[in-house]
């Protein structure tokens, strides 16, 4: 659960390596979901809770909810906001 500039370089370096052809769509993705005016539970897909150590994000249910729009650069740079989140949380489990 990093800043937005830290989502905007991880986006950067994403897309530069697999030589996306939007990258401004991209790294917009990137940030996304810590841009949504709604609860960050759900722009985050999240499930479970801090206190006990259980929170991670479904990314499942990101890929299943936008299935026909993973082709989109601004959609797999969102998805590449959830997956650095979810490694994130990741290491938390293994602190805790």
């Amino acid at each position: 659960m990093g800043s937005r500039i830290m989502h905007a370089i991880i986006a950067h370096q994403v897309g530069k390596y697999f030589e996306v052809n939007d990258l401004d769509s991209f790294i917009i993705g990137g940030i996304a979901a810590d841009a949504a005016l709604t609860n960050k539970d759900a722009s985050h897909f999240y499930k479970g809770s801090m206190e006990d150590f259980s929170k991670e994000i479904e990314v499942e249910r990101f890929v299943s909810k936008y299935k026909n729009q993973l082709h989109k650069p601004f959609m797999l740079g969102y998805y590449t906001h959830l997956i650095a989140d979810d490694n994130w949380y990741m290491g938390l489990h293994y602190l805790g």
